[in-house]
């Protein structure tokens, strides 16, 4: 008894395992890229796709789903013929493929963003992948993406920002000390501001220089006849 309910576990394995096999070698809608991080309201783009796996596949139907995503539009695939158009307010589609197709096809591609943090999926139902005349799959895999803050972009943003500004300071500056410099040059009156101070401390410094000057040789002169004196006392 005992080997008769092994046997039939044993082949009733098997059976499973061999269905399963079946089923992941068959045609498959899939999604490019099926894994992403992004942040909140920051747009990407999935490409919808069916894979023949060597079956010829003829059309496709199916309905989108959006866990966590906004879905701003959907383009259609150049290369194939719409039966039913998905848009974001009725993402149901059938998808015809001219003169069928026994490699990967691209069907569609949509637009979505995160509207909140967290997990956020595109996935489909009621997925029919049909060949010649008879449905030969409905084997799907969809999207899972992180959804982060937008704290790292609104950073980035600041940092453009502070650089961009920081570089135009300079070209400020330039400007405005040619302008001071073809005023005096052109004997207008001296300008108030920055520039008039700078040509006031110009003059301050050169009369400080000249005084700094006669100091030190009035100190050096000192000191020599200090020394003159003590040699004159020695003899």
């Amino acid at each position: 008894m005992k080997k008769i309910i092994l046997l039939s576990l044993f082949a009733f394995i098997l059976i499973l395992a061999g269905s399963k096999s079946v089923l992941a070698a068959g045609p498959i809608l899939s999604v490019t890229p099926d894994t992403l991080k992004n942040s909140v309201g920051t747009p990407f783009s999935v490409s919808v796709q069916v894979n023949s796996e060597s079956d010829k596949i003829c059309a496709v139907r199916g309905t989108i789903n959006f866990k966590g995503l906004d879905c701003q539009n959907i383009v259609i695939s150049n290369a194939v013929v719409v039966g039913k158009m998905p848009t974001c307010e009725s993402p149901s589609f059938l998808i015809g493929i001219p003169k069928c197709s026994t490699s990967v096809q691209n069907l569609f591609t949509v637009n979505v963003k995160g509207n909140e943090i967290g997990m956020a999926n595109l996935s489909f139902a009621s997925v029919r992948i049909m060949g010649a005349g008879n449905a030969v799959s409905a084997i799907w895999d969809g999207g899972a993406y992180s959804i982060g803050p937008i704290a790292t972009i609104a950073s980035a943003i600041t940092k453009q920002i502070t650089t961009e500004g920081a570089t135009q300071v300079p070209q400020v500056n330039q400007t405005t000390s040619v302008a001071t410099a073809q005023q005096v040059g052109q004997g207008d009156a001296i300008p108030t501001g920055v520039a008039a101070a700078g040509l006031v401390n110009s003059g301050v410094s050169r009369w400080f220089d000249w005084i700094l000057g006669i100091v030190i040789l009035l100190i050096l002169y000192y000191i020599y006849h200090l020394i003159a004196r003590r040699k004159k006392n020695k003899s």
